[in-house]
């Protein structure tokens, strides 16, 4: 009896070449107590996701700011 390799070997391969996200805060104080907050977003695996291509050209990622105790959405962009 033949037995091929396993569909679960496949999918964690697959999953293991996913995008990873690298995301950096910063703030500072400004003038009249406002808060300035620089977000930065970039690919980790890059060189993974050229070499074996599980990111198509379409692909992008949601970006979302929210006042947690509130439930309100302060900020949503699509980037990348």
């Amino acid at each position: 009896m033949g037995v091929g390799t396993s569909k679960g070997n496949v999918f964690i391969r697959t999953c293991k070449q996913l995008p990873e996200y690298s995301l950096s805060l910063t703030h500072s104080i400004g003038k009249l107590n406002t808060l300035k907050i620089e977000v930065n977003c970039s690919l980790a695996n890059i060189g993974d996701l050229q070499k074996e291509k599980t990111a198509g050209q379409k692909h992008s990622a949601l970006l979302l700011i929210a006042d947690r105790s509130s439930n309100v959405i302060i900020y949503s962009n699509k980037i990348l």
